[in-house]
């Protein structure tokens, strides 16, 4: 029989996985016996990476993509698939180091490009981050994420110009997208500009995702630059209460505490955020001193 034909077979079972997940191990048997007898041909070990991510079998997926990528360095599916894996396990340094292989053969690729920045940034590595995020913005200029990413990148860099200007660029882009609407505003935030713009956009951002801690975080934190602490404290506790915050939340409801005339309350919460951010010795100054 072909080897076309046999794919073809399995290609039918694997297009009913999304309706019934009980053929998954007859899929992935039939793509297990094709690889048995073609082992230099891709195909049957992309089905077999796709049937493992389908059923979290991340080895399986892994090995399979892997191979593809072996077999066909060319199909930046199979390198993009293969990060994937890792970026779900927020394993950011495995994500670089399969990229970085996936990039000097498919340097034109957006997406290998993006997710490489991706992988940089989250490694404290903004220098790498901006460069390859600046390829993946030429490689598909009009592609927000990418661009709403690289402002992100500068930000953290403290190059605001550049930042700024990418925000404005990624909000036209998208003039509703959420996540760039409530980084853009906490930016302005942080540095204390534009203050009343950037509370427009953060309630923008938390209307369109009001269970978003991040999003409560950062309204709350406009109202304390702006001197409204009744408001700043609402929704800081309120982004608390949705769960998974970091250390810089807690450390916002204890500022706002302080300027409440809370000392003791203030200086518990920056004791909560010293547990999640040890190594921050300004905050431990800040807890050492009693004040801000």
């Amino acid at each position: 029989v072909p080897v076309d034909l046999k794919l073809h077979v399995g290609e039918m079972y694997f297009a009913q996985l999304g309706k019934d997940s009980m053929l998954a191990p007859a899929t992935k048997t039939i793509f297990e016996q094709i690889a048995e007898k073609h082992p230099d041909d891709w195909r049957p070990f992309w089905f077999l990476g796709a049937v493992g991510s389908i059923m979290h079998d991340d080895s399986a997926a892994v090995r399979n993509f892997r191979r593809v990528t072996e077999l066909a360095s060319w199909n930046a599916d199979a390198w993009v698939y293969l990060s994937s894996v890792f970026l779900g396990k927020n394993n950011f340094g495995e994500v670089a180091r399969i990229l970085e292989s996936a990039v000097r053969v498919l340097p034109d690729d957006y997406r290998v490009n993006f997710f490489l920045g991706i992988s940089y940034s989250r490694l404290d590595r903004p220098r790498d981050a901006a460069r390859v995020l600046e390829r993946a913005r030429q490689i598909n200029p009009r592609e927000v994420d990418a661009v709403a990413q690289l402002a992100l990148v500068y930000d953290g860099m403290k190059r605001f110009e550049e930042s700024d200007s990418l925000y404005e660029e990624a909000l036209r882009l998208d003039p509703a997208n959420s996540l760039v609407l409530n980084n853009y505003a906490y930016s302005l935030a942080e540095r204390n500009v534009q203050l009343e713009r950037a509370l427009a956009m953060s309630r923008k951002a938390v209307d369109a995702d009001p269970a978003n801690p991040s999003y409560l975080d950062t309204i709350g934190w406009i109202y304390y630059r702006l001197g409204n602490y009744q408001e700043a404290e609402r929704h800081v506790k309120e982004a608390i209460g949705k769960g998974e915050v970091n250390a810089v939340v807690y450390e916002h409801l204890g500022d706002i505490y302080f300027k409440l005339n809370q000392k003791d309350l203030a200086i518990e919460q920056w004791n909560l955020a010293l547990k999640l951010d040890a190594g921050n010795t300004m905050l431990r100054d800040k807890i050492a001193r009693g004040s801000l």
